[in-house]
């Protein structure tokens, strides 16, 4: 039967593990970014696909940005024209007779 103590002690063992697999994966050199690692053709196009994914990705964040900026000023112009119109709408009430309603 497998007591808890032994249980314990594998988790402890397969956590020291994969802390020592962790560091020796982030002291490995990695290959810089802009050079070819290989002369495959389909490795070539892979970091060619990846490359413009990229930019097209922080164009469609800057354009997202734009647009919601303005998105973000077109509403508070609106808001202004609204407030505006019903500010004038209120003081030509208040100016004007009251009409009565015919019986």
């Amino acid at each position: 039967m497998i007591t808890s103590r032994q249980i314990l002690a594998a988790t402890a063992f397969m956590a020291i593990a994969g802390l020592s697999h962790a560091q020796t994966q982030a002291e490995m050199p990695q290959p810089a970014a802009g050079t070819a690692t290989s002369n495959d053709p389909l490795v070539q196009k892979r970091q060619a696909d990846k490359e413009a994914s990229t930019e097209y990705k922080a164009q469609k964040k800057v354009a997202k940005k734009n647009y919601k900026h303005e998105k973000k000023a077109a509403k508070t112009e609106l808001k202004s024209e609204k407030s505006a119109a019903d500010a004038e709408s209120k003081a030509k009430l208040s100016t004007d007779p009251v009409v009565t309603p015919k019986p």
